[in-house]
């Protein structure tokens, strides 16, 4: 809503003075009070330009308002508001004479004084109408005083205080004029007049001599009358002021100016400054020749100290102002935030001068709100003014440029004298700065954050009470809490409240408050925390101390790591070294028998061969035989668990190989054990030896008859696996493809307790004499051996899945048939034989040379190689592997066959050495006998080889 004064008036106080001077003067001259109301009017209307003033009169027998003077309003208008009479409905004036006190309709068009007579104010193109009463000398109201504005608006304070000494100024016309109709002033009463006016009057002659003053005049520069009629006008003038009062006076004398105002200085008789307004004017005879000059002296003294006191504190003001980083306004409460008033800092803060935004002149302010924001800004003022307070908001500006800058604008409601909202003022500043900087360090926090987030330790933070303030994504997913659900809280109570044992762990024996008691980095490794289901997960964690500026202990940042797979992995490793441990152990055990169990079973056999069958020692050394062999499957089992049999991989396809011992698995299952196959179709072929596997296969299918007594089902499934970098290092395997076969069964199952034992040798979980125990070892080893990965996953009461991962190849595979025997005569051929066992030597000897081949022996390689070096010749070099001394089989083989590069070798051992082997397989072109090895075997390897 706009204010009836809406440009700034240059000293309004002297301008009423310079009225009232002006209007008393012209009233003693003897002007009609209609001609002095006129000069009243044009004044208030050259005030103010937008409104057209008028004076209504009370008529004292009627009761009723009468038309006084309305020059720029019609006569029907005036005439409708004289008909509503006076009431608390009579549009502005009546109610105004009603009340006995001013009355301001901002809006006609929606106030309900105006119900009655807005028809006439829209036709006469009246808006808003404020009306002030004045009196008469018993206080009885005798008329108003009103302002018809062409548009909405209101009289600010300093307007009303103008305006109500206006309508008292007209009230005393109104008084004087009608004493002056009933009245007829002696030359005593005149005399009277003069002396008691409140004003000072003096008349000099036309020296300026002062030749008649009244009281006041006296009293103003502190002399006596008698003192000042000894006096001229310029004696009691001040020194600098007396060149201005006589140009002014002699432009009197000249006829120049009929009447002069002048703001001048009076020296008081104490010596201090007098501030006057003297209204001059020339007195003439009945000829009309000047006689002297009568001057009317307003003090005005307290006036001007106070105009120059607020001259100061506004130029201090506006000097403050200009030197705010920001904008300080006053404006309306309309849509388009009209400013009343800015401050010259608006054109650094937006780029528009002042004038460009006063009154919307070039563009309202709220057209230099950012769009996006003008609805934000909106409805935090409307807060603002519903609750009559302040409010506080930040926002976006386009500036004159064109760039956006951010802004924070404190501002207040003012409100009128009814209560009503009259404008807003407040303070505009710029943070475009601030936040740039809060925009980068969130960017920075979000940064920050995302790496928190973005690492696999789970991070939370402490103040210096323990209570938690920060904690990363790893961390809440650890302990399956939200966000909300930890900030604040008592970080030890919430996660670190037992030991491990389950003791309960006080806080003061944490290593969090020990750092933040002392400020030390402290590393825990065996402690537990606990998830919001109250199960616990076993840690590894670092405590280090967060400092503030004074250098003090604040908090403290707690990072940590679950450390369940690494201890997962070190028992599966503690595991696996324990297996490998025992597969050294019971490699050299095996190897030693192997020696043994060559002499007995070769013996044995040779006393079987040589006894007639009616000889009744011919059954015992048979007996002897089958032991030996026995004795031998044992030890290929344990070489199968160290992995240190030869194996003879093959590409196969593993579904076919399932398929054609079907009806053996079948058989050895019985009928009380339903079997079922399931095949991948598209499974990848494993590169494997076959004879191995199936005996793994049909030892895992009678350990699962075994476990199924009363019945159930066997389930052979195939499948094709991936594994990953990362899945394959926890398997101790490499990473790639492999064949899975899971056999499944719905036994016994197995108890948590024993399932980590169930692949070392002779443990068994079967009755006494049930078992050997190396079952499920020799498929450990066989597999592990082949480059593949044994699991297990058991439940008592559910049954058993064990699954072998077999290193697969993407090409075809077919099962080959068994090679037929080679001829095993002997053709005088030499025979090489290096054996350090005295035993096995003379066995083989006896052996070899039975079956017609000419035989060489020696104990050790170095004499071995001592004889070729010498020129001995043989066909095949016969040795065996682990001999005493610097010289293995292998490396005797090699500095023979460097010397003989056409011989022959073949290689025998109780177990098969690394030195022969290429990865998991024997190396190309070597020929191994295993121990122990019977005549057979030996004849037709040794004839094999040498007829190739």
């Amino acid at each position: 809503m706009a204010e009836l004064f809406d440009a700034r008036r240059v000293s309004p106080e002297r301008a009423l003075i310079l009225l009232q001077n002006r209007l008393f003067r012209d009233a003693v001259r003897g002007k009609t009070l209609f001609e002095l109301l006129g000069e009243l009017i044009a004044f208030v209307e050259s005030e103010f330009p937008r409104v057209r003033a008028s004076i209504l009169f009370v008529d004292e027998e009627s009761r009723r308002l009468v038309p006084g003077l309305s020059p720029r309003l019609s006569a029907g208008y005036i005439s409708a508001l004289c008909a509503l009479g006076i009431g608390p409905s009579a549009a502005s004036c009546g109610s105004a004479v009603f009340i006995g006190d001013l009355v301001i309709v901002a809006d006609i068009a929606t106030d309900p004084l105006w119900a009655n007579v807005s028809y006439a104010a829209a036709k006469e193109g009246v808006a808003a109408c404020s009306s002030f009463p004045f009196r008469n000398s018993e206080g009885a109201v005798v008329g108003t005083l009103a302002l018809h504005a062409d548009h909405r608006c209101q009289p600010s304070v300093d307007d009303i205080s103008m305006l109500d000494q206006l309508a008292a100024l007209a009230g005393l016309l109104v008084v004087h004029d009608r004493k002056m109709q009933h009245t007829k002033f002696t030359g005593q009463e005149i005399n009277h007049a003069f002396y008691g006016a409140a004003t000072g009057i003096a008349i000099t002659d036309l020296h300026g001599r002062l030749v008649q003053v009244n009281r006041a005049y006296c009293d103003m520069l502190g002399y006596t009358e008698q003192e000042l009629l000894l006096l001229d006008y310029m004696a009691v003038t001040h020194v600098e002021d007396r060149h201005k009062t006589d140009d002014e006076i002699q432009l009197l004398l000249r006829g120049l100016k009929r009447n002069t105002v002048v703001d001048k200085r009076y020296t008081h008789k104490d010596g201090h400054t007098i501030w006057a307004r003297v209204s001059v004017s020339v007195q003439h005879d009945a000829k009309g020749r000047p006689t002297g000059l009568i001057g009317i002296a307003e003090d005005f003294t307290e006036i001007k100290l106070a105009q120059a006191q607020r001259e100061e504190a506004e130029k201090s003001m506006l000097n403050f102002l200009a030197n705010l980083p920001g904008m300080v306004y006053r404006c309306r409460n309309d849509d388009h935030w009209t400013m009343l008033y800015v401050s010259q800092s608006v054109k650094a803060l937006t780029g528009y001068d002042a004038d460009d935004l006063l009154l919307n002149r070039r563009l309202s302010y709220a057209q230099v709100i950012h769009p996006d924001d003008i609805a934000y800004v909106a409805l935090r003022i409307s807060e603002a003014v519903r609750l009559n307070g302040s409010f506080h908001v930040n926002y976006r500006i386009r500036r004159a440029d064109g760039q956006i800058a951010w802004v924070w604008e404190q501002g207040r409601v003012v409100l009128d004298e009814a209560g009503e909202v009259a404008f807003l003022e407040g303070y505009i500043t710029d943070i475009t700065a601030r936040k740039v900087a809060e925009a980068a360090l969130a960017d920075s926090q979000r940064r920050a954050e995302a790496l928190l987030n973005a690492v696999a330790e789970g991070i939370n933070g402490v103040d210096h009470r323990g209570n938690v303030v920060y904690v990363n994504r790893a961390a809440l997913q650890a302990f399956g809490y939200t966000e909300p659900e930890m900030l604040g809280k008592d970080s030890h109570a919430l996660v670190h409240h037992h030991k491990k044992n389950a003791q309960p762990y006080a806080f003061t024996d944490c290593a969090v408050y020990k750092t933040l008691q002392d400020g030390r980095v402290r590393r825990v490794s065996d402690e537990v925390f606990f998830r919001k289901d109250g199960s616990s997960f076993p840690v590894e964690y670092m405590v280090s101390p967060v400092f503030n500026e004074s250098d003090e202990i604040c908090g403290a940042v707690i990072s940590f790591s679950d450390i369940s797979e690494r201890l997962a992995l070190e028992d599966q490793l503690r595991r696996a070294q324990r297996l490998d441990s025992l597969g050294q152990l019971t490699g050299g055990v095996a190897h030693d028998f192997n020696n043994l169990l060559t002499v007995i079973m070769g013996n044995a056999e040779l006393l079987e061969s040589h006894l007639s069958v009616q000889d009744p020692m011919r059954k015992v050394a048979g007996m002897v035989v089958n032991a030996a062999q026995r004795g031998a499957e044992l030890t290929r089992a344990l070489l199968a668990f160290s992995r240190k049999q030869p194996l003879k991989p093959t590409v196969v396809s593993v579904n076919d190989l399932l398929e054609k011992n079907r009806s053996f698995i079948k058989s050895a299952m019985g009928g009380h054990i339903a079997l079922t196959i399931i095949e991948n179709p598209d499974l990848w072929s494993a590169n494997i030896d076959v004879h191995q596997l199936e005996n793994a296969l049909l030892n895992l299918a009678i350990n699962a008859r075994d476990a199924m007594r009363a019945g159930g089902q066997l389930t052979l499934h195939t499948s094709n696996v991936h594994f990953a970098a990362d899945q394959a290092l926890q398997r101790h395997m490499a990473a790639g493809n492999y064949v899975a076969v899971s056999v499944t069964d719905t036994g016994s199952g197995i108890e948590p307790a024993i399932l980590d034992r169930v692949f070392e040798p002779f443990f068994t979980t079967k009755d006494q004499g049930k078992g050997t125990g190396l079952g499920l070892a020799m498929v450990y080893g066989f597999v592990r051996q082949s480059g593949g990965h044994v699991e297990i996953d058991s439940e008592p009461g559910r049954g058993t899945t064990i699954r072998l991962y077999l290193p697969a190849v993407k090409t075809a595979a077919l099962l080959t048939e068994a090679v037929a025997a080679t001829p095993v005569k002997g053709g005088g051929e030499r025979i090489l034989l290096v054996e350090d066992d005295p035993l096995v030597r003379l066995y083989a000897v006896t052996l070899l040379s039975g079956l017609g081949y000419d035989v060489i022996e020696y104990p050790n390689g170095a004499e071995a190689i001592a004889a070729v070096a010498s020129g001995k010749t043989f066909d095949l070099l016969f040795t065996d592997m682990v001999m005493p001394g610097d010289i293995n089989g292998k490396q005797l083989a090699d500095q023979v066959l460097a010397i003989c590069p056409t011989a022959k070798v073949l290689f025998t051992s109780g177990y098969s050495e690394n030195h022969l082997m290429d990865g998991k397989q024997l190396a190309q072109g070597i020929q191994l006998l295993t121990k122990p090895y019977r005549k057979d075997e030996l004849a037709s390897r040794v004839r094999q080889i040498l007829d190739q």
